[in-house]
Order: C-alpha cells, then structure tokens, then sequence
C-alpha cells in the first residue's frame, strides 16, 4: 500500500510540472522570441554601423619625412620656375597672361589625376562626426568655404607680390615675404592647435638672419657699382614708392600663411581636389582680369601675338609653378605648418646656389 501511494503521489508531481510547463510555455517562448529578436536587430545595427564606418577612409597618418621631401621638391620647382619666369618676363609675357596660363595648365592636370585617382572634387568631403554629422550640406558648405578661401589666398599672394616688385627693391621684398614661417606658426597655433616648439622658433631666427645677411651683401655691391651714380636720380623717385611695396609684401606674406595653414586644415582632402579648386578659381578670375583689361584699355588678346617658343615656356613655366603648388599641398598637409614651414627656408639656399653656379653672381662675405 505504501509503494502504491508513492507511486500515485509521484504521477500527481508529474502531471502538475506538465501543466505548469503548458502554461507557462507561451510566456517564455515569447519572450525568447523578443529577445532572440532584439539580438537580431542588435546584431543588424552593429553590421551597418561596421559598414558605415568601413566605408568612410581612414584618417591621414603625418609624415614628418614625406614633408621634407616635398618641401625640397618645392623649393627646385621655384627656383626652376622662376628661372624660366625671367626669360619669358624679358620678352614681354605680361603677367595676366602667365596667371591665366599657369592656372590653365593645373586645370588640365586635373582632369586625368581625379579620374586617376577616383576624386569627385564635389563629393570628396571627409565626413563628419558628432552633433553636426546628419548636416552633410552644411558640412559641405564649410568644406567649399575652406577650399575657396585657401585658392583666393593664393592668388591674392601671388598678385601683391608682384605688385611688391614694381615698388621696393627686390632683397627687400625678399626679406620681409621671408617672415611667413613667423605667421604660419601662429596661424598653425590659432587655426589648427598646433604646437611650435622651442626649437623651431630658434631655427626660423637664424634662417632669417641668413637672409638679412644675403639681402645686405646684395646691398653693398649695388653700393660699389658704378651704374649706381648714374641711375641714382631715378632711384630718388622710386625710392618714395618703397614703404608702400613694403605694406604691399607684408600683405603677400601673410596671404601666403594663411595659405599653406588651410592646407594643414584639409589634410583630411586630396591634394588633387584642394589644387583643382585652386586652378579653376584662378583661370576664373584671371579671365575676369583679362576681359577687363581689354574692354577699358582697347588692347588686344595677347595670348596669341607671342612667338610660339615663347608661348611654349611660359607653358612649361606654368607646369614647374603648378608642381610647385602640388609639392607644397602635399607637404603641408604631411606635417605641423611650424615644422613644414621652417623647411621652407631651403628656398632660399637653393636660389642663391642658383645665383652663384648658373648666373655667377658674386656676394660678399656678409
């Protein structure tokens, strides 16, 4: 009897967790359900997250080496540039058809480079994170505003330094532009957050005083020259124009840092977009320059009145000048503008060697 009775009660246990295992089984295949679910759309956020980001290119490494050999590509493409600028410039290639030209021949360069490269100069924004990254017009509005205003930077360098020439001695001109690195470190500080270290400021000073000494040398033998006596009455004249081609190169040396530090800002574009916008602003804006200069003055299109060799070096001029723009991009936005812009000063070595080996000139110990 007491078997029987264990054996009942135990069947009573069985049937009881039978019924409570069919009641509560909707219940908690539902929510294993809800939760196998919500794993699921987890698992889909996570995936599309990891293809979002997949998608978007990785942020640009400096290189401090990659700086310094473009910034001495740069400084050859000057001197090479400038070299042939003077030729072309004795022969009476005005300086509204070279601008016109340089900023062509980039513009031809571009073509094939962003094909080469796959660059959409309208698309290629980096994105953006944080509160504004769902503005993707608004962030390519800033974008384009940086591109612009680094492009008029330039030009606007390039016109005041020009116009610097016509109305101060060209050493002097030279020394004052020479104090862009000064500009281009606290710019890179305001702008960017960049550092400049003690050491860099030191060796900015001694380039500098470098090229005070070569603009002193260059002094004292126009001092010693016997042609000085005889243009000194045109000198007296020319000599009132002098602290206003001084204003006029101050403010081309800091067109030229504002310049190169927006360089540093679009580290994160491809040099080839940044010298696309700058190319096609510039054939703009020198076509602007030209139609003006014909309609007010009469004058002809020059372009076409040039001897074919001559026409044909200020092309290439334009070529060494639009490499010099790349080398410069490319540099600057490999490193820091303090650092980058102290290698800058090989410019100059690289122009008196230029003087020395090719047009023998002769300096003084100074």
């Amino acid at each position: 009897m007491q078997n029987n009775a264990e054996i009942e009660l135990s069947n009573q246990q069985q049937e009881d967790q039978k019924s409570t295992t069919s009641n509560s089984g909707p219940e908690d295949m539902s929510e294993g359900n809800s939760s196998a679910l919500e794993d699921k759309k987890f698992g889909s956020q996570s995936t599309a997250a990891g293809s979002e980001i997949g998608s978007e290119k990785p942020a640009k490494k400096d290189s401090r080496w990659k700086a310094i050999l473009f910034m001495n590509f740069f400084a050859l493409f000057a001197i090479a540039q400038g070299s042939i600028w003077k030729l072309v410039e004795d022969e009476g290639v005005h300086i509204l058809d070279y601008q016109f030209l340089r900023n062509a021949v980039i513009v031809v360069i571009e073509i094939p480079l962003l094909l080469f490269l796959r660059e959409n100069p309208l698309k290629s924004f980096p994105a953006e994170t944080g509160e504004g990254a769902n503005k993707k017009g608004k962030s390519k509005l800033k974008w384009a505003l940086l591109l612009v205003s680094r492009s008029l930077a330039g030009h606007i360098c390039f016109v005041l330094l020009n116009l610097s020439f016509v109305f101060a001695p060209l050493f002097l001109c030279i020394i004052i532009f020479q104090t862009n690195p000064f500009w281009i470190a606290m710019l890179g500080q305001c702008i960017n957050s960049e550092k400049v270290q003690r050491m860099e400021y030191i060796g900015m000073s001694l380039c500098f005083v470098g090229v005070c000494g070569i603009g002193i040398s260059t002094v004292l033998k126009k001092d010693n020259s016997p042609e000085l006596v005889e243009e000194s009455e045109s000198e007296s004249n020319f000599d009132n124009f002098i602290i206003l081609g001084m204003v006029l190169v101050f403010a081309a040396a800091w067109s030229f840092s504002v310049n190169c530090v927006l360089n540093r800002t679009l580290k994160e574009i491809s040099f080839s977009v940044v010298m696309f916008y700058h190319g096609l602003i510039g054939v703009l804006l020198t076509m602007l320059a030209i139609s003006s200069d014909m309609y007010v003055n009469g004058s002809e299109f020059r372009l076409a009145q040039y001897p074919s060799h001559i026409f044909w070096l200020t092309v290439f001029s334009g070529l060494l000048d639009g490499l010099r723009g790349y080398c410069m991009t490319i540099a600057f936005q490999s490193d820091s503008s303090g650092f980058v812009s102290l290698f800058g000063y090989i410019n100059v070595a690289y122009a008196f060697a230029a003087d020395v080996f090719i047009f023998k000139e002769t300096f003084g110990i100074v």
